[in-house]
């Protein structure tokens, strides 16, 4: 009896940690930018300015879908280049949609009303992208750690 009860916590455990966030991302892009489509790999160094790797409208950006389990995290990574013929200020924001509520922060501590945390980091030296100038961002997402807020959940990033 003993072990029966041990067996069933174990597999209680297992599955609790098997449940799965099923994000879908859309992409806003300001003036004056292009974007690469989001990847899970670190770029070497970002494609120069002109390549036909940028997307200049969100609508040309693939649906990015983020997979991240119960209390896990993911970090994606994207290049940012400036079409203009100024200096721009970049910033990537990202919001909720649909119901989801989504915070600067990993992780989300387990008694958070939000369902998501975030973290941003990269971009040009200084927060301002030249003319024809690149710069790397990434893009760490991760989910609450309590399981009741298991769903799916959207949320928009938006690069300036």
């Amino acid at each position: 009896m003993l072990v029966a009860f041990a067996l069933i916590t174990i597999t209680f455990a297992y599955a609790a940690t098997q449940i799965v966030f099923n994000n879908s991302v859309k992409v806003n892009l300001g003036a004056n930018v292009g974007v690469t489509p989001l990847q899970s790999t670190q770029f070497p160094s970002c494609p120069a300015a002109g390549s036909p790797t940028y997307a200049t409208s969100g609508t040309a950006l693939p649906t990015q879908n983020w997979n991240i389990s119960t209390g896990g995290q993911q970090t994606q990574y994207m290049c940012e280049e400036n079409t203009g013929t100024g200096n721009d200020a970049a910033s990537v924001t990202i919001t909720g949609s649909g119901g989801t509520t989504i915070a600067a922060g990993c992780p989300v501590p387990l008694l958070s009303t939000n369902n998501l945390g975030y973290a941003v980091a990269g971009g040009p030296t200084g927060g301002t992208l030249g003319a024809g100038g690149v710069a790397q961002w990434s893009i760490a997402i991760c989910a609450n750690s309590n399981p009741a807020d298991v769903g799916s959940f959207s949320f928009t990033v938006t690069v300036n």
